[in-house]
């Protein structure tokens, strides 16, 4: 009986990690590190250039620099530009 338990269990842990790492997909490239403003991002998809840069400060982001993950928790995004 502890057998049939354990496996079940395998089997489920596994399927579930299956099934979560799945789903998550990352909707961005990068992001612009806002100057000036503690935790505060702008996301980027596809390769870093002026015209995104100029979408950011728009968004009031005056860009200070790039990073390749903006996704804790205390993290404030702006939005996205492509």
């Amino acid at each position: 009986m502890k057998k049939i338990i354990f496996l079940s269990l395998m089997i489920l842990t596994i399927a579930g990690s299956i099934i979560i790492n799945t789903g998550v997909t990352k909707d961005y490239t990068g992001c612009y590190i806002c100057r000036g403003k503690s935790g505060t991002y702008v996301k980027y998809r596809g390769s870093d250039d002026y015209s995104k840069r100029k979408k950011a400060k728009s968004l009031g982001c005056d860009v200070g620099g790039t990073t390749s993950s903006c996704d804790a928790a205390n993290y404030k995004i702006l939005g996205t530009v492509d």
